[in-house]
């Protein structure tokens, strides 16, 4: 498997990983302790986002995500995702 093959599926196990509410697991096995982040919902630490990810599956424990693009360029993957929340769904844009 190439270098981009390999961070393109490093980040779709993240996001799935997130969605099913294995949040702890997900920031173990991808995320560097000095993480910073842009979500301008929270403050930009690691713990603050896994947190907030944390309550989002408590929150909604039957949410479905589906990535349906991944984009590589250099070392920034983008990716974009639908996002179902129960009855309401969206359409979500990551940077990594």
């Amino acid at each position: 498997m190439s270098e981009s093959s390999l961070r393109k599926k490093q980040v779709r196990d993240f996001l799935a990983r997130c969605a099913r509410g294995e949040v702890d697991e997900a920031f173990r096995l991808y995320v560097h302790p000095t993480f910073r982040h842009h979500n301008v919902h929270f403050p930009g630490d690691r713990e603050s986002l896994r947190r907030a990810m944390i309550d989002s599956a408590t929150a909604v424990p039957d949410k479905r995500l589906e990535t349906h693009l991944v984009i590589e360029e250099g070392d920034l993957v983008t990716t974009l995702s639908r996002v179902s929340l129960g009855t309401k769904t969206m359409v979500l844009a990551h940077g990594f």
